[in-house]
């Protein structure tokens, strides 16, 4: 997701059909997700377009 939540389509309706169908559901920006993965002891995140509307986001972490 964008920092504003709008784009890309598919994820702004899908975190609508989260936020409907679950308690806490939602999508997470890649800024968030990166972020989290900092807190965790992850770096090297890296985030990268998959072409169909996603993104994947990857990090590495030594041990």
């Amino acid at each position: 997701m964008d920092a504003n939540r709008t784009s890309p389509v598919f994820g702004a309706v899908f975190a609508l059909n989260m936020l409907v169908g679950a308690d806490s559901g939602d999508t997470h920006t890649a800024a968030e997700v990166e972020g989290r993965l900092a807190e965790t002891g992850f770096t090297g995140m890296e985030t990268r377009d998959t072409g169909q509307g996603t993104a994947l986001v990857t990090g590495q972490k030594a041990g």
